[in-house]
């Protein structure tokens, strides 16, 4: 985001018809690279059109969500991750997933 990667995001890809399946999510390491993991067959999505969205929770002030959370649903938590990549229904990202599967970057701004 902004030019840094983002770590610690969470990266979904939701198909945008029935004929890809039923898409995938992973998470961002400290490089900003994900591995999408499919919801039941394991690594990687089936080749097709995707809508994604890009999240990250951290506490109200910014800081990170404490290690040993259970559930970040107890805790006042804010998404750090603007609503047009993070909100389901304002996400206007959308990636093509190629047989093969290379990587796909997005470059998001905190505007």
């Amino acid at each position: 985001m902004d030019g840094q990667p983002l770590e610690g995001a969470n990266v979904t890809f939701v198909p945008l018809s029935t004929a890809e399946g039923q898409g995938g999510t992973g998470g961002t390491d400290a490089a900003g690279k994900y591995e999408v993991m499919h919801f039941r067959a394991g690594k990687g999505v089936e080749p097709g059109q995707y809508k994604v969205v890009i999240s990250k929770l951290v506490m109200q002030d910014g800081s990170p969500i404490p290690p040993g959370t259970e559930s970040a649903a107890e805790l006042s938590t804010k998404d750090a991750v603007p609503p047009q990549y993070s909100d389901y229904n304002q996400s206007k990202l959308q990636a093509t997933v190629e047989a093969g599967g290379k990587p796909i970057d997005f470059a998001l701004t905190s505007k």
